[in-house]
């Protein structure tokens, strides 16, 4: 009786190590957003280091900020909030390019989100770091298509989902949607 109790625990836990085996991400997939962000972020830089390197960028930034002259709102103080669009505007068929949505709430701490986009204008990437005293989080979220493949939050890297990391994951590709349709006027379901 202890033999077969045994074996079926060798059997669970070698089935439930394969399930989580077969759910880690394609490290092609993950090293191919890498080099998405990383190489939207370094034209971004190149861009902005100068009037005369943001003509000559193909770059376009577009910027919305709410409260712009930084009031003070009752019962809250200061609150701001500043949107940023990066993109590339292609001349020949008038479309363009979204590269990347920053969103930057600014009030008693600093909640910063950054959605990045691939070349068919899918969400790729989602950084988020918040210091704000009702959220203190820093987490990077790998998307493939409309589904998450990697979630890092501070002292952890999974690949699969926690049911709450389900409906963060549904809320950011939804947030990511409203933005860039806030940016984007043609905007049209990839």
């Amino acid at each position: 009786m202890k033999l077969l109790t045994l074996f079926t625990l060798i059997i669970t836990a070698t089935s439930s190590f394969a399930d989580v085996a077969e759910k880690k991400a394609d490290p092609a997939k993950i090293k191919a957003i890498q080099k998405i962000y990383e190489a939207t972020n370094a034209a971004i830089t190149a861009m902005e280091k100068s009037a005369d390197a943001a003509k000559a960028s193909d770059i376009t930034v577009d910027i919305y900020k709410k409260n712009a002259l930084n009031r003070s709102w009752e019962a809250v103080g200061k609150y701001n909030i500043t949107y940023k669009s990066y993109y590339k505007h292609n001349p020949v068929n008038a479309q363009d390019s979204v590269l990347k949505l920053t969103r930057t709430v600014e009030s008693t701490g600093k909640n910063h989100e950054e959605f990045y986009f691939n070349e068919k204008k899918q969400l790729v990437f989602y950084y988020q770091k918040s210091d704000t005293p009702d959220l203190e989080i820093e987490r990077r979220f790998y998307f493939d298509g409309d589904k998450a493949i990697r979630i890092i939050v501070p002292n952890e890297t999974r690949d699969e989902y926690t049911d709450g990391d389900k409906e963060i994951a549904a809320n950011i590709i939804f947030r990511s949607k409203v933005l860039r349709q806030k940016f984007d006027l043609d905007y049209q379901e990839p």
